[in-house]
């Protein structure tokens, strides 16, 4: 029993030093997190350019391409351990798209601003 109000007693004594030690811990531990993540929807976006590459050799449709290019995306969400977000991947996978027609499109038909 004394050895209870020992600890007890320590804790109150440094109970500021523990909740500070507990905020700085999360935040840490917040940050790995993010980097984590932040890193993995890095590895997401290059590999999304790769597949659209790749979905550009089939003999499809743009809808089927497109379906193809989010399969996969959805595929390495899983293995990178990301929330999948559709709508979020389907932007990025259009604005791919978008950036590929500009950067190849013919000379006649390129618009100047």
């Amino acid at each position: 029993m004394e050895t209870f109000l020992k600890i007890l007693n320590w804790i109150t004594a440094n109970w500021d030093v523990l909740l500070a030690a507990g905020v700085a811990t999360v935040s840490f531990v917040s940050g790995v997190v993010a980097a984590v993540k932040n890193r993995n929807w890095n590895k997401l976006k290059e590999a999304l350019v790769e597949y659209v590459k790749e979905a550009e050799a089939l003999q499809a449709g743009g809808e089927v391409k497109k379906e193809v290019v989010l399969a996969k995306a959805q595929t390495l969400c899983v293995a990178l351990k990301i929330k999948y977000n559709e709508q979020k991947v389907s932007a990025i996978v259009e604005s791919i798209v978008l950036l590929s027609k500009i950067v190849n499109a013919r000379d006649k038909d390129k618009i100047v601003k």
